[in-house]
């Protein structure tokens, strides 16, 4: 459903997980080939190139394989694809402590992404818009990241707050219009 792709494709500030570039589309962190199932409690958003080389690994499997490989020159002039030993037992270690952050900062997202609150926002704004198509969905993330980053800072308001705060902002730009034009 829309509401359900935007509310992934729009967390975390509407960036990928795993990289600092825009969320494209969304990534079974537990893959379905290791049990994973097709619920918002297991999408996080990511790019195109993240979600495809993540595949079907799970996200310390795929985080450790793209910072363990590395391309170096050998002495006799061939190109490898594996680290000497000494570099990597420093970058195991130093990739752990970053696993670790990631996991923390998948389970951050994934409780974003399915606050009551901000679920309840996103099914009654976007609902009736149907099933999405991905392009579909990437093209009105666009246009309605404006709303949900002012619904973001109200904490995703019910519908009847929303209306309460929508008409007190008119009343208040009343004010401010009738201030600066005393002729009203």
């Amino acid at each position: 459903m829309m509401w359900e792709r935007l509310a992934v494709l729009t967390a975390d500030n509407g960036e990928c997980v795993y990289c600092p570039f825009a969320s494209e589309t969304m990534d079974h962190v537990v893959p379905f080939a290791l049990g994973g199932e097709d619920e918002l409690v297991n999408l996080v958003p990511a790019c195109n190139s993240c979600n495809l080389l993540k595949a079907d690994s799970s996200p310390p499997e795929f985080f450790v394989r793209d910072r363990m490989k590395t391309c170096f020159k050998t002495e006799d002039g061939l190109i490898g694809t594996a680290l000497p030993l000494d570099e990597m037992g420093e970058r195991f270690e130093s990739a752990s402590l970053e696993v670790h952050n990631l996991l923390n900062h998948l389970q951050r997202v994934r409780a974003e992404i399915n606050a009551p609150g901000r679920l309840a926002w996103f099914r009654h704004r976007f609902e009736g818009h149907g099933r999405a198509a991905a392009d579909a969905a990437l093209r009105m993330r666009e246009q309605v990241w404006p709303e949900v980053a002012r619904a973001k800072g109200w904490r995703y308001p019910t519908p009847t707050v929303e209306r309460m705060r929508a008409t007190a902002e008119a009343e208040r730009m009343a004010r401010c219009d009738a201030h600066r034009d005393p002729s009203r």
